[in-house]
C-alpha cells in the first residue's frame, strides 16, 4: 500500500497498522455474532455485557484480537473472544463498501456491515466513528482510527 508520506506499507490483511495496543478480555460474544476475517473487527457491548460487531449506528469501544472467520454460538456469552484493544488511536485496515481515492484522507466515515463482513461506509458520514488516514485504491481497503470526537458520549448519570 502507497501512503500518503510516499511509503509503502506492509500489506497485512485487515490487522492493525500502527499503535500501541491496550489489551482487555477474553470478552464473551452475544449470540450468533459473525466476524468474518475478510472484515473490520470493530465491537460493541450489549446491554448484557456481551460482545457484538459493530454496524451502522454504532459507537465501537475496540477491536477484537486474534479473530479469523468466527460465528458464535447459540447462546449468548458461550463464545469468548480472546482479547480486545481498547485503543481508539491504533490504525487499523479494513475494506471499504466503495472504490477509495487519496481525496478521502483526513475524513471521517461510518461502518457498515454488507454480507457479515464489516467495512467502512465510505459514502455515509451520520456517525463519522471512523478517520481515515491512508487509502488503497486497488485493493479498496482505507487505513483507519476510531474518532476521539465521537467516542464516550454517555456518562454515567
Amino acid at each position: 500500500m502507497y501512503n500518503s508520506l510516499g511509503r509503502t506499507l506492509p500489506m497485512l490483511s485487515y490487522a492493525t497498522q500502527s499503535g500501541a495496543s491496550q489489551i482487555v478480555g477474553p470478552a464473551p460474544v452475544g449470540a450468533s455474532e459473525v466476524f468474518k476475517a475478510k472484515g473490520g473487527k470493530y465491537v460493541v457491548q450489549d446491554g448484557s455485557g456481551n460482545v457484538d460487531i459493530a454496524g451502522a449506528a454504532d459507537i465501537p469501544y475496540g477491536w477484537a484480537c486474534g479473530v479469523g472467520d468466527l460465528t458464535a454460538g447459540a447462546t449468548d456469552g458461550l463464545t469468548k473472544l480472546p482479547a480486545i484493544d481498547v485503543n481508539p488511536l491504533v490504525v487499523r485496515e479494513m475494506p471499504a463498501d466503495a472504490a477509495v481515492t487519496a481525496s478521502l484522507i483526513g475524513k471521517t466515515c461510518d461502518i457498515v456491515v454488507n454480507s457479515n463482513i464489516q467495512q467502512a461506509d465510505i459514502g455515509s458520514s451520520a456517525t463519522d466513528v471512523l478517520v481515515i488516514v491512508d487509502v488503497d485504491p486497488t485493493n479498496q481497503r482505507v487505513l483507519v482510527h476510531l474518532n476521539p470526537n465521537k467516542l464516550y458520549t454517555t456518562g454515567v448519570a
